[in-house]
C-alpha cells in the first residue's frame, strides 16, 4: 500500500475514533447515576497528601460524568480541580485533584461534596504511616525471594499492596525493534497487614537482575457516604525504595 493510501486510512481512523470512545456526560443526577471513584495518596513520611477523583456514569460504563462548576468535592476545605500533573499520576483522565496538608490517624480528613446545593460531608481515616520498613534503600536483595517487612502492623480495615518494577528482556515483537530490555512491574496485591511478605522467585522471575523500585502501599477502602448513587474512597500511604536485584 502506497504512503499516500496509508494516510487516507490513518485520516479515516482518527475521524471515526471519538465515535468509539464514550464522551462525558453531563447535568445527571449523581444521587441516581453517579459512582464516585476517589483515591488519597501521601509517601511516608510527607507533610503533604493529594487527592483525586472522578465520577461515572451507573447506567453507561466508561462513561464519565463532568462535574458542573456547582458540583464541587472538596478535603479539609481545599476545592479539587482539573490538575493533569496530578489527574496522570494517579492514571485517570477526567478527574478533579488537589493537595493538602497530610494528617496521620487517628486523625481525620473531611470530604465535603457540594452538588447544586445539597450538601453531604463524612471523614475518612487514612491509614498508619510506617515507622519501620525492611529492605532499607540502597539495599541488594536475592532474585530467588527476598522478605519485606513493615510496622505498624494489623491495622483493622488495612490491605497492603506490593509493587517491584525493574526491566525485563526484550520482547522482540514487531513494535519492539530497539533490542533494549522493557520496563516490567510484578504486583502482589490485596495482602494481610501482618508485618511481612516474601517475594519469591515466581514473582520476581520476569524482572532482570539490576536496579529496582519497591513500593508497599498500606491501603484502606470505604464505602462513599455523599449522596451518590454509588462508589468508593480508597487512601493510600506509600514506601518507596530504590534496591539491587542480584542472582
Amino acid at each position: 500500500m502506497s504512503g499516500k493510501r496509508l494516510s487516507a486510512v490513518f485520516i479515516v481512523l482518527l475521524a471515526a475514533l471519538p465515535a468509539c470512545i464514550p464522551q462525558p456526560s453531563t447535568g445527571l443526577d449523581l444521587t441516581v447515576r453517579g459512582n464516585l471513584f476517589m483515591v488519597f495518596n501521601r509517601t511516608s513520611g510527607s507533610a503533604q497528601a493529594s487527592a483525586a477523583a472522578k465520577v461515572n456514569d451507573v447506567y453507561v460504563p466508561f462513561t464519565r460524568i463532568d462535574l458542573a462548576d456547582d458540583q464541587v468535592l472538596s478535603v479539609n476545605g481545599v476545592p479539587l480541580t482539573p490538575n493533569w500533573a496530578t489527574v496522570l499520576t494517579f492514571g485517570i483522565v477526567g478527574q478533579v485533584a488537589a493537595q493538602f496538608g497530610a494528617v496521620s490517624a487517628p486523625a481525620v480528613y473531611t470530604i465535603t461534596f457540594s452538588d447544586r446545593g445539597r450538601v453531604s460531608t463524612m471523614t475518612v481515616t487514612p491509614p498508619q504511616d510506617f515507622t519501620a520498613f525492611t529492605p532499607a534503600a540502597g539495599s541488594q536483595v536475592s532474585r530467588s525471594s527476598f522478605v519485606v517487612t513493615w510496622s505498624p502492623s494489623g491495622e483493622s480495615g488495612v490491605t497492603i499492596d506490593v509493587t517491584v518494577s525493574g526491566l525485563m528482556p526484550d520482547t522482540g515483537d514487531d513494535y519492539d525493534t530497539d533490542n533494549l530490555p522493557d520496563p516490567q512491574s510484578v504486583y502482589l496485591t490485596g495482602l494481610a497487614d501482618n508485618g511481612s511478605v516474601t517475594i519469591g522467585l515466581t514473582d520476581l522471575a520476569p524482572l532482570l537482575p539490576g536496579a529496582v523500585t519497591l513500593s508497599v502501599d498500606r491501603v484502606r477502602t470505604v464505602p462513599q457516604s455523599l449522596g451518590l448513587a454509588g462508589g468508593t474512597i480508597q487512601l493510600l500511604v506509600t514506601k518507596e525504595v530504590a534496591l539491587t536485584l542480584k542472582d
